[in-house]
């Protein structure tokens, strides 16, 4: 609550929402990017 001037709680909760959102999609895709590159899932 410290983090977030008062007054933008809502903006700061929408940046959060779209942040996980795009976090979820680009995880699995780097995952993906470096095992189809390296061979190995291991080194991802």
């Amino acid at each position: 609550a410290a983090l977030v001037p008062q007054g933008k709680e809502a903006e700061f909760f929408g940046f959060y929402a779209i942040s996980y959102r795009f976090a979820s999609i680009l995880g699995p895709f780097v995952f993906a990017l470096i095992t189809d590159l390296t061979g190995s899932a291991r080194l991802s």
